[in-house]
């Protein structure tokens, strides 16, 4: 008889459990769904925005090359009359040298050492 109530004990863990894990698990998988479509939604509104921002990289590059075009550099000198291009032989190179960089305070490998 104790056998019988013993099996019966253990048959209604293990049921229990069972039910347990499969509520569990059906919570689970709807939150890992949940998650995806939030990802999902970010993902899209970002791409989103880096369209409207290629969009406007794509206007004030044209933007820039219209205002640097020749043709409005020298309607703006008619205008103003301050620009000239200059001579060659008034021009003048500076040559630059580089600036002296700090002394090693260590023989090079002296620093790291293997073990």
């Amino acid at each position: 008889m104790r056998t019988k109530r013993r099996g019966n004990f253990h048959r209604f863990i293990l049921k229990s459990f069972m039910i347990i894990l499969l509520v569990l698990s059906v919570f689970v998988m709807l939150t890992q769904r949940s998650t995806f479509t939030a990802i999902e939604y970010k993902i899209s509104k970002l791409e989103k925005e880096k369209i409207a921002l290629l969009k406007e990289r794509k206007y004030l590059l044209t933007t820039k090359a219209s205002l640097t075009s020749i043709s409005n550099i020298r309607k703006a000198d008619a205008k103003t009359e301050g620009f000239h291009f200059p001579d060659r032989t008034k021009i003048i190179y500076v040559k630059t040298t580089k600036e002296p960089e700090p002394l090693q305070a260590s023989f090079p490998g002296e620093g790291r050492q293997s073990r």
